[in-house]
């Protein structure tokens, strides 16, 4: 850098009290109206039934198991540090999700700008910097990571991965030992802090890859072969990462590359991109749900135009001078963060993801800012440059409106999945989980109804069944909740709960026979349940069998030695 571009870069840096008051002014008039929404979905396993979180005796548990495993369940993630900044909302607010939407706010306004100091370093223009965080920051595509608490992986796989670029970026410039060392371990340890938030981190070194072949030259001292040489450490972090997730932490073996298909699946992930593309630049009917699989047959303009774009990519790489190779560094940021989530390599549900853009659309906001830094640079007129700037003041006004509105979706499960059913009407998991939010709401009518139409959509899903079921059993209703779990076991005999709830149900109507029946095919697949021995006592001694009476109650007291005393009593 020379002297000149330093003296210009601390000038500019001088507007950064500025920039921090007018993007926590504009970050908290797009997002605060979604500070009063409730938990959804996802947010019950990782935080409200998370014992973990709740529990400080339980951090050692975060760096060796589950994200869920607080939960009881298994979903194959492993994610530390995500689980710490549940844990420290959880000491601070407990189950007050208004703290949770606070720290999603406060994560994505730093992002911005980071993001904005990131882009003024090696670009030296405050209008690129400000242009491409402030569309970071505001742009409607990110209200999925940002409004729904559970987005928070991805908030801080972007703030963590920005800071470590950040810190590289300085480290570059460093003309210390003392300073570089400080930049460097910043750099490494945000990284692998990143890596613990969300495995998406994992192609980060890839990024600082790109940004060394296209720009690397522009930003720092170091020469290219020795800044290559300094990579080499975070190539090392992710190979270990990678080797310890399909190993030790590979839970469910969620984490395991496959080549099965591979040519197939890079096709889908090739389709995927114009639609990924048309959610940035016109970011129109927006929702949470998007098919889990894309049609491909025989010709396909989608995949066609993908495959012209990396195309162009390459061959900007070899024609295009230093100066112009912006270019390749935006679109190469998009490409190479979507990497982890394109379907390719690991096996992911949905193909395509709103919050799966939180990461890679950064480099496209970096390029969209410079393309028109360059437009306004050619365009000698000041009538038109004032065009110019009132066309993107409607724009980015146009896109903070779409923000403020989606937040309104997300302000709780029945505003979500009452929108989303907009784009897939027909899907019964759908209204089986509207269902479900209508009773946390208070509204029974509506619940049963989307329970009945999800039953009708697909009669072959036993937790719909299950959930008509409960329904029906909690409102008294004992012949149809009978109908629908008895419905709900000859689709999955494994299911434990139906049994019970079968049991539980004939007992209520006196129906000891079926009681026992239903006790005796539930003890089959649950021999550690003292509970489910205990109820089989009561039903052999009510149908006169003591023999076998006494023998369920020594085998419950065997279970669960604490029971003989409670008995006593």
């Amino acid at each position: 850098m020379t002297t000149l571009e330093q003296k210009r870069n601390n000038s500019l840096l001088g507007n950064k009290y500025f920039v921090i008051f007018v993007f926590f002014a504009i970050g908290f008039s797009i997002y605060g109206n979604v500070i009063g929404g409730k938990f959804l979905w996802d947010d019950d396993n990782n935080i409200v039934n998370n014992s973990y979180i709740k529990d400080g005796g339980h951090i050692g548990d975060f760096f060796t198991k589950d994200l869920l495993a607080g939960s009881g369940q298994t979903i194959g993630w492993y994610r530390p540090a995500l689980l710490i900044s549940y844990a420290i909302d959880y000491g601070i607010w407990h189950l007050n999700p208004v703290g949770y939407h606070l720290t999603n706010i406060f994560l994505h306004v730093f992002s911005s700008l980071i993001l904005f100091l990131i882009v003024l370093k090696i670009f030296y223009k405050w209008s690129v910097a400000f242009l491409s965080s402030l569309l970071f920051l505001i742009h409607p595509v990110q209200t999925e990571a940002v409004s729904y608490i559970s987005g928070r992986a991805d908030l801080l796989l972007v703030f963590l991965s920005l800071s470590s670029f950040y810190f590289f970026l300085l480290f570059q410039e460093s003309n210390t030992v003392k300073r570089s060392a400080i930049f460097y371990g910043a750099s490494i340890l945000s990284f692998v802090l990143a890596l613990l938030s969300k495995e998406t981190a994992i192609v980060f070194p890839l990024l600082l890859i790109l940004f060394i072949l296209t720009l690397g030259k522009r930003a720092g001292r170091l020469s290219f072969e020795k800044t290559s040489l300094i990579i080499a450490p975070f190539l090392a972090i992710s190979a270990v990462y990678q080797i310890l997730r399909m190993t030790l932490l590979n839970f469910g073996h969620s984490f395991t590359v496959s080549g099965a298909d591979i040519g197939h699946r890079m096709l889908m992930f090739l389709k995927a991109m114009p639609i990924y593309w048309k959610l940035i630049f016109i970011p129109l009917d927006l929702h949470y749900h998007f098919e889990r699989k894309l049609v491909i047959n025989g010709w396909d303009w989608m995949i066609a135009t993908s495959i012209a774009v990396l195309i162009l990519i390459v061959l900007s790489y070899v024609r295009l001078n230093s100066q112009r190779k912006f270019i390749i560094f935006g679109l190469g940021w998009f490409f190479i963060s979507l990497i982890p989530v394109s379907g390719v390599f690991v096996a992911i549900n949905f193909i395509i993801g709103e919050r799966w853009l939180y990461f890679s659309a950064v480099g496209i906001f970096i390029f969209i800012a410079l393309c028109i830094d360059k437009i306004s640079t050619a365009i000698s007129s000041k009538r038109n440059k004032s065009i110019l700037i009132i066309l993107l003041v409607i724009y980015l006004s146009f896109l903070g409106v779409l923000g403020v509105k989606r937040n309104f979706v997300w302000k709780n499960g029945v505003s979500l999945l009452t929108d989303t059913l907009k784009y897939a009407p027909n899907d019964p998991k759908l209204h089986n989980s509207l269902g479900l939010e209508y009773i946390k709401e208070g509204q029974d009518d509506e619940a049963l109804q989307e329970f009945k139409l999800a039953s009708s959509i697909d009669p072959a899903d036993a937790l719909i069944h299950y959930n008509l079921g409960v329904f029906y059993a909690t409102h008294k209703i004992n012949k149809e909740a009978i109908y629908e779990f008895e419905k709900m076991v000859s689709l999955n005999q494994n299911l434990k709960f139906g049994y019970g709830m079968l049991a539980d149900l004939n007992y209520q109507n006196k129906e000891y026979v079926e009681t026992l029946s239903w006790l005796e095919k539930l003890s089959v697949i649950s021999q550690d349940s003292w509970e489910v021995y205990y109820k089989l006592a009561i039903a052999y001694n009510l149908l006169g069998d003591k023999k076998n009476s006494d023998g369920a109650l020594n085998q419950a007291i065997k279970l669960n030695p604490d029971l003989m005393n409670k008995l006593r009593q």
